[in-house]
């Protein structure tokens, strides 16, 4: 069996973390991973801080290289990952621990706001950096 890299980039509120949990349910020896997981307390309290960004993606990619390193055979990154500089990392991991790589796109189809209540300004800056970095060909 593959050993699959699954980068899912989406804006805010798209429905990242949704498709995540799926596809960690429903996948062998699967985990999701993203930086705002780094933002949650013990108790489950989401405790977002600006200054803590970097300290977040270095905890995410971390976590993806462990991972690797106990070769789950899917690892699933679901964050915004908007740009070719913020995937290169994983698709250097991805590189060195022998990962297929997989690239989903989420379109936020329902509607939906962030869940962690994202400014729509940003969503947008969001929105115009992944249709600047996407390659469909």
């Amino acid at each position: 069996m593959n050993k699959v890299l699954y980068i899912l980039r989406a804006v805010s509120g798209a429905g990242k973390t949704t498709l995540a949990k799926i596809l960690e349910d429903s996948l062998p020896e699967a985990i999701a991973l993203a930086a705002d997981d780094y933002h949650y307390d013990k108790d489950g309290n989401y405790n977002w801080k600006q200054e803590n960004m970097y300290l977040a993606h270095q905890w995410c990619k971390g976590a993806v290289k462990e991972s690797m390193k106990q070769a789950y055979k899917n690892i699933i990154v679901h964050n915004t990952n908007t740009t070719e500089k913020e995937i290169k990392p994983y698709l250097d991991l991805s590189d060195k621990y022998g990962y297929e790589v997989v690239s989903l796109v989420v379109e936020n189809r329902h509607g939906n706001d962030s869940v962690h209540n994202v400014p729509q300004e940003v969503r947008d800056n969001q929105e115009k950096r992944l249709r600047n970095s996407l390659k469909l060909q």
